[in-house]
């Protein structure tokens, strides 16, 4: 081998050298920057918005159920009664304590054979003996239960509503519904005294033994349905009535005017006609027949009996009229024999029947067959 090709053989093998040298160093730069770009990649996410970061936890929590309220445990008790616990009922504090119940807790009492059932406010007594659970006589009557029956008491799961107005409906048991009404008027401070606190619900009725009447809850604000509740409280009220029970229960009616000769006859006399006569005239004081009907009711004067008959049906209509249910109301006028009126309605619908609420009659001048 000459000298030449020796001394590039030496440049060859220190050239291989210094690229083995050079690829130590990249690899050893590479491991150094390692830990650099790790350390950015944290800083980077810890520089990331709260939002992107909790995303993860916000769908997992999403994705949770909500857990179902266990039912609460109940007990059974028997009913003793007494007077005077003004919408409470008294058990053991013991057995209150079991169920969570404490003074003003609403709490609930099925009789496990009928399902009848009844709520009250709670009072933990200490003298009211294991396993009973009292009442007023008045209550336990009006939830269709009797002393000495045993019940499945728990305390009420459910808010109270809040209610802020509640229309009373009183029925008399003895006399007429004027007095019972009358008698609820004189004795207001005794009457609130004796509903202040009650649960009540929809359809609630109380006898109020004082005065010999039940209370009925007609209608409240808000309303109340299924096994939803309110407690009265009248320093809360913003209103409350008192009205006849069932007064306005939609009814269908039939009235029956006789035409027969004898009504022909002109001796019945009109006294004090003027209210009767503006109040008729609502149905329709445009329609002449109606008009010419009115004008002959003068005050002093006689009329036939069948044009006091009809008036007496005008009258009657314009009380329905005015409650607007939309009953359906026949008159029906006979003599040999009976013959149905018809009503003509608005739209020009002939029917056998007045609709108060839906429609206005047009038709009055019908009412007078048989009078002339």
């Amino acid at each position: 081998m000459s000298e030449k090709d020796e001394e590039l053989k030496d440049l060859e093998e220190s050239a291989e050298e210094e690229i083995k040298k050079l690829e130590k160093l990249g690899k050893k730069k590479e491991e150094a920057e390692e830990p650099v770009e790790k350390f950015r990649e944290a800083e980077e996410e810890l520089e990331k918005p709260a939002e992107e970061i909790e995303e993860p936890i916000e769908e997992e929590i999403a994705t949770e159920e909500p857990e179902e309220k266990p039912e609460l445990p109940g007990i059974k008790l028997k009913i003793a009664t007494k007077e005077g616990l003004s919408g409470y009922v008294l058990i053991n504090e013991g057995e209150a304590e079991s169920l969570s119940a404490m003074e003003g807790s609403v709490i609930e009492f099925e009789d496990p054979l009928s399902g009848t059932w009844g709520v009250a406010l709670a009072r933990p007594d200490i003298d009211t003996p294991v396993g009973e659970i009292v009442m007023e006589p008045s209550l336990c009557e009006a939830c269709g239960l009797d002393e000495d029956f045993e019940v499945n008491v728990r305390k009420f799961i459910g808010k109270p509503q809040k209610i802020v107005k509640i229309v009373f409906g009183v029925e008399a048991l003895s006399g007429s519904s004027e007095d019972a009404i009358q008698g609820v008027v004189e004795a207001k401070e005794k009457f609130q005294e004796f509903f202040d606190h009650r649960v009540v619900f929809k359809d609630w009725v109380l006898k109020w033994p004082q005065k010999e009447i039940n209370i009925h809850v007609s209608s409240t604000e808000p309303s109340l349905s299924g096994k939803q509740i309110g407690v009265i409280n009248f320093s809360e009220l913003k209103d409350y009535e008192i009205k006849p029970w069932r007064a306005a229960v939609p009814f269908n009616a039939i009235l029956l005017i006789d035409v027969s000769r004898s009504m022909l006859t002109e001796d019945m006399k009109v006294t004090n006609i003027t209210p009767a006569v503006e109040a008729i005239k609502t149905l329709g004081s445009e329609v002449p027949e109606l008009k010419e009907f009115l004008d002959q009711f003068k005050e002093g004067e006689k009329v036939k009996r069948a044009s006091g008959a009809v008036f007496a049906a005008l009258l009657y209509l314009v009380e329905k009229v005015g409650r607007g249910y939309g009953e359906k109301i026949a008159v029906i006028t006979y003599s040999e024999t009976a013959d149905p009126l018809t009503f003509l309605m608005t739209g020009g619908k002939k029917l056998p029947y007045f609709h108060p609420g839906k429609s206005k009659m047009s038709g009055v001048s019908f009412l007078r067959i048989g009078i002339k």
